[in-house]
């Protein structure tokens, strides 16, 4: 007789049951140019606030944190700089196999460095003609100091242009120090949703 038995039955039960019980996973890649903050924001998602010395980041740094029934898989990129992302060109390859791979991608800018302003632009400009329509795109600000040197009109033509792509987009300002722990919150809830 053909057909699956009880006991097949039975595994493709638990199979079933071991496929809902496994968390979702959510990739999520952080880029931006040296020094703005990248890690900053890893170290608050995953395990709190960092050390006051600053440790550069070598290629690739990945964290997990797992919420409920989700596993977001946070990937830290080595900051870039000019040499690195000249304009038109594509981003460095360990930059793009991150991006390829992500549902979530956060471009951090310093407030006070207004070339790291520019480099999220063209980080975005070289990966938004490969990004899924899903792809959610948070633009965090991390205020170190209180300058901001970033007019209104600059950073509306990136918002414009990630908005015109029909991105999901959340954009928060992160002060740097204790009082960000509210930013975070707001983070992982935009990823979640």
């Amino acid at each position: 007789m053909g057909g699956i038995s009880s006991r097949e039955n039975l595994d493709l039960n638990e199979e079933d049951q071991q496929i809902e019980a496994s968390p979702k996973t959510i990739q999520c890649s952080i880029l931006g140019r040296v020094r703005v903050g990248k890690t900053y924001i890893l170290n608050h998602l995953t395990s709190g606030p960092i050390s006051p010395h600053y440790i550069s980041t070598i290629g690739l740094e990945t964290r997990d944190l797992f919420i409920d029934n989700c596993h977001i898989q946070l990937w830290d990129t080595s900051g870039l700089d000019d040499g690195m992302l000249a304009v038109n060109e594509r981003l460095p390859t360990i930059h793009q196999y991150a991006v390829s791979k992500s549902q979530v991608v956060i471009l951090v800018h310093a407030s006070d460095n207004r070339r790291s302003w520019f480099t999220i632009s063209r980080i975005y400009d070289s990966i938004r003609r490969d990004l899924p329509i899903e792809t959610k795109i948070i633009i965090a600000t991390v205020f170190q100091s209180e300058e901001h040197c970033i007019s209104a009109s600059e950073m509306e033509q990136l918002i414009y242009t990630i908005k015109d792509d029909c991105h999901p987009l959340l954009m928060l300002s992160i002060p740097y120090g204790p009082s960000s722990h509210s930013c975070f919150d707001e983070i992982v809830e935009f990823i979640l949703e």
